[in-house]
């Protein structure tokens, strides 16, 4: 397997923690130097130093971006992709329907004002994505599947509840978790990061279109038309997604 040249996971832990540290040094920097910030300013720019310093710090430790190297690397094609988001929907419907009780740190203003700004959207829908999938698939992924046996999936299943567990907001990593599993598993099967990337930019921007068309408050229940709505686009999502990937399904029980 041609994958990290023996960097171990921490490594690139090591660089999203690090990232994190001076992405919020550096608003508190300005602000002890006199710099008024807005809101707006105070959320976005760590989010976007972060990620930069990311992809950076990837490239200065790795040099590239390298490949799973399988003989039966599956090819993904324009119905996988489409399920993808359909996965997500089913879960965010399950997590608001099931999980509600679970706190939100976040909070939806913070989402919004986030989101009122072309540099948020742009860290959201397509630095994030970027980063993370450097970082957690072709980097923490990577480095353990070098060091699991051939045809291992507990790597995808440790990489997911690490990038679970990052988010650091419980009312997201039930989604994230399945979100990491769904990318893990595109690495892994295609061999290519960028069929994760893809997928992890489709979902992001299809939580900020929710986000932007719907009203302020609205959750993705109410957008569907209420509960019972939801129960159907929720059982209709999970069978296209069984549709979509059955024939995945079928090659991971083969290795």
């Amino acid at each position: 397997m041609n994958n990290t040249k023996g960097r171990p996971f921490w490594v690139y832990l090591l660089i999203f923690i690090v990232c994190q540290l001076l992405a919020m040094a550096v608003v508190v920097i300005a602000r002890l130097s006199g710099y008024e910030m807005s809101l707006r300013t105070s959320l976005v720019l760590p989010l976007a130093v972060a990620n930069i310093l990311s992809i950076v710090l990837f490239f200065v430790v790795q040099r590239r971006v390298t490949y799973v190297d399988r003989d039966d690397r599956l090819a993904i094609s324009l119905p996988h992709l489409l399920a993808a988001p359909a996965l997500i929907v089913f879960v965010n419907l399950v997590q608001e329907n099931c999980l509600s009780f679970l706190p939100d740190w976040v909070g939806q203003t913070n989402i919004e004002v986030i989101l009122d700004s072309v540099v948020g959207l742009v860290v959201v829908c397509l630095l994030g994505p970027v980063a993370e999938e450097l970082l957690f698939r072709c980097g923490v992924q990577g480095a353990l599947q070098q060091r699991a046996r051939v045809g291992a999936w507990w790597p995808v299943c440790a990489s997911a509840a690490i990038f679970s567990l990052i988010h650091m907001n419980p009312m997201q990593m039930p989604a994230a978790f399945v979100l990491g599993l769904l990318l893990g598993g595109a690495y892994w099967r295609t061999g290519q990061l960028w069929t994760s990337i893809i997928i992890h930019v489709l979902n992001n921007s299809l939580a900020v279109v929710v986000a932007l068309l719907g009203p302020s408050d609205a959750t993705l229940t109410d957008c569907v038309g209420g509960p019972k709505a939801a129960f159907i686009v929720g059982v209709v999502t999970l069978l296209w997604v069984i549709l979509c990937f059955r024939k995945t399904f079928s090659l991971y029980n083969k290795v």
